[in-house]
């Protein structure tokens, strides 16, 4: 069988380089599958990064083409409308010929299907000519909608959707949209696969030591994303007095922690840029500066999550580092701009929950927010755990149903 990951990114972002990695894993131990292709925008990067995965990944381009990027601009825009008469949207050749040479589709891209990154008109047009085709389409571990603020194209992409074999939502607003809002059937909820990664230890080196010596640290993650969706001026001013603040507590150590590069051939600013530049512009006296420490870009998924497991608190504006902290019982505060990043902590936190939107962020909103975690530490790690432990018995489910789909059964 060769299977066809759609709507992978690139390991460059190491949420999909985790995404990949345990969904891989799930495939090659429950099906018989002799490979699995992997389109990507850095497919080179990506076969260096997963070679030590033992998986059967077949590394290939993948590009938006004119068309595909001129069309989306359109209907983002409400030029073409979103009715159904316009679905699906022109596939590109390459993904029509990598899906009649597939035997099963799983849609792997975490939040494609919602309006964070604007309509996902190539997204769910890829999925549903596979779908037309008579593959088998899983979306796998993903966040859909919602997309009530289109009606038209909420009620395409629902007609759509209808067509997958399977639909494995990874939170419960994500579940209770697709079944009372969409109404759709074939869904097993489950965690976000990234939770079964495994931390991968450091090669020695000076950060290694550091962490092995010191027992105080905070880990943050900021991005460019939350910076625009929060207003870049006053974003910038505020992660500095933020870092500021806490390295001016005694003893406390802060770990700057990216989690999303890009191609180079997209001329996107990364994580690594970002937070460099917020360190250049902290004038830090030299006894806080040596307690700051920015962490390398080139790491793998799993020795981020590593790192992350050496701090007493995270705050993480990427979701799939604050699945890292959540995953390890890590007391985390999730900066959100989106729906999924509150749906998530609600999910494992209940109403215990750390989620700061990004139109709340400032110094004060967060330092209290790390405080607060910091003193329910017990009570977060337990909450953490139960979420895992239950949540294992829908990852299985969701095994099992990929495996008859698979076998050509019903889910």
């Amino acid at each position: 069988m060769r299977v066809l990951f759609t709507n992978h990114y690139s390991c460059h972002n190491r949420g999909c380089e985790a995404i990949v990695r345990t969904t891989g894993r799930t495939v090659a131990d429950g099906i018989d599958c002799d490979a699995i292709a992997l389109p990507s925008r850095s497919p080179a990067h990506d076969q260096a990064v997963l070679a030590d995965s033992g998986l059967p990944f077949a590394h290939s381009e993948r590009r938006p083409g004119l068309a595909e990027r001129a069309l989306r601009r359109l209907q983002t825009r409400g030029v073409l409308g979103s009715d159904r008469r316009l679905w699906p949207l022109p596939v590109p050749r390459a993904w029509q010929h990598a899906i009649a040479q597939s035997d099963l589709v799983i849609s792997v891209g975490g939040d494609n299907y919602t309006l964070d990154y604007g309509i996902p008109t190539a997204t769910a047009g890829i999925d549903d000519c596979a779908a037309r085709h008579g593959r088998p389409v899983v979306l796998w571990g993903a966040s859909v909608g919602p997309f009530t603020e289109r009606p038209a194209y909420e009620r395409a992409l629902a007609v759509g959707l209808a067509r997958f074999a399977l639909i494995t939502p990874r939170e419960r607003t994500t579940a209770a949209y697709l079944r009372d809002d969409l109404g759709l059937d074939a869904i097993q909820p489950m965690p976000d696969p990234a939770f079964a990664l495994a931390p991968e230890p450091l090669e020695p080196s000076p950060l290694a030591e550091s962490l092995h010596s010191h027992g105080a640290f905070i880990g943050v993650n900021l991005s460019p994303l939350l910076a625009r969706r929060a207003g870049e001026g006053a974003f910038a001013r505020a992660a500095g007095t933020l870092l500021r603040r806490l390295l001016a507590r005694a003893d406390t150590r802060v770990l700057l922690i990216p989690h999303v590069e890009h191609p180079p051939a997209t001329g996107k600013t990364g994580d690594y840029a970002f937070l460099r530049q917020l360190i250049a512009d902290l004038d830090l006296v030299p006894s806080a500066a040596e307690r700051l420490h920015l962490v390398s870009p080139d790491l793998r998924a799993g020795q981020y999550k590593h790192i992350v497991g050496y701090c007493r608190c995270l705050v993480s504006a990427r979701t799939h580092l604050a699945i890292a902290g959540y995953a390890q019982g890590v007391p985390t505060v999730a900066l959100g701009y989106s729906r999924k990043a509150g749906a998530l902590d609600h999910d494992v936190y209940g109403d215990a929950g750390h989620h700061l939107p990004a139109e709340r962020f400032s110094a004060a909103t967060v330092e209290r927010a790390v405080d607060s975690a910091l003193e329910a530490r017990d009570d977060l790690t337990a909450r953490a755990a139960r979420y895992l432990r239950d949540g294992e018995a829908d990852a299985a489910a969701a095994r099992r149903k990929l495996a008859a789909v698979a076998a050509g059964g019903a889910p």
